[in-house]
């Protein structure tokens, strides 16, 4: 009977061994998740901002584009009436 309770308080400690280190582990994992979703909302603000900056450069390119062509325009009629 002895032996049969020292059985079972030696399995009580591991349970409870068992039962605190995962209960650290939830613990950091919680800690964990919460910077992984920090992480996430600053790449997801640093993803909006590109794709403003990127729809900006877009808009600076064609512009650009267009003022390009037109200066090529105005480049050939100066050629031909030089001639």
């Amino acid at each position: 009977m002895q032996s049969s309770l020292g059985i079972v308080q030696g399995k009580v400690r591991l349970w409870k061994a068992q039962y605190e280190g995962a209960k650290e582990e939830l613990q950091s994992m919680g800690i964990s998740l919460k910077k992984l979703r920090r992480q996430c909302e600053v790449l997801s603000r640093e993803k909006e901002n590109f794709q403003e900056e990127n729809f900006k450069l877009k808009r600076k390119i064609q512009t650009l584009a267009k003022r390009n062509r037109k200066l090529l325009k105005e480049n050939e009629k100066d050629k031909a009436w030089r001639k």
